[in-house]
């Protein structure tokens, strides 16, 4: 191919309608691939003649813990394990300029109480939810308000054997393989 802009638009055009027809399928093959495999599965896809021509694998991913509801999770923690929750003052910010006045001793009401799991603590927490796959407090507590357990779904991917690449060139060339991945109904395997 050449780099005049004729040839450009040529080969982007094509390219943007092969594309446009494999991205979705690409797509629907992976979410049909993820339903029916496992976590760690791996198939091994061969050509007509029995050659390996790549493989599709899914992971297996780990739990997630995270905390989605910052309230809830302090005022559990501050309930049953104070002493991992700091304590503090905020000044609010309308009275900001009374505050630095007269802080503590003349304008305790600028004060606004606050409250946070300390990160040592947090850390704790979530490490340990993510090992049982559910909210755990620091004592094996269960039902920890605040946290959530997510494990995503496994993702597969596809892996190209190099010495396949010829194989895949002629099996498409040939007209053997369609576009779409399937065999052609008049091959073994093909679907009539």
């Amino acid at each position: 191919m050449t780099d005049d802009p004729k040839s450009l638009a040529l080969a982007m055009v094509v390219l943007k309608f092969v594309a446009d027809k494999i991205n979705p399928a690409v797509r629907e093959l992976r979410a049909k691939a993820g339903a029916a495999l496992d976590a760690r599965d791996r198939v091994t896809a061969l050509g007509p003649g029995g050659e390996v021509l790549g493989t599709i694998t899914k992971s297996a991913p780990k739990p997630v813990a995270e905390v989605t509801d910052v309230e809830a999770f302090t005022a559990w923690m501050d309930a049953h394990w104070p002493d991992r929750v700091e304590h503090g003052a905020t000044i609010v910010p309308s009275m900001m300029d009374t505050a630095i006045a007269a802080l503590r001793t003349y304008a305790p009401h600028v004060l606004r109480h606050h409250q946070a799991v300390l990160p040592w603590a947090l850390a704790e927490v979530l490490r340990t939810s993510e090992a049982a796959k559910q909210p755990v407090g620091p004592g094996g507590e269960l039902d920890v308000p605040g946290v959530t357990v997510t494990t995503a779904t496994g993702t597969v991917s596809t892996r190209i054997d190099a010495e396949a690449l010829p194989v895949l060139a002629e099996l498409l060339a040939s007209g053997k393989v369609r576009l779409d991945g399937t065999l052609r109904p008049e091959l073994p395997g093909g679907a009539a």
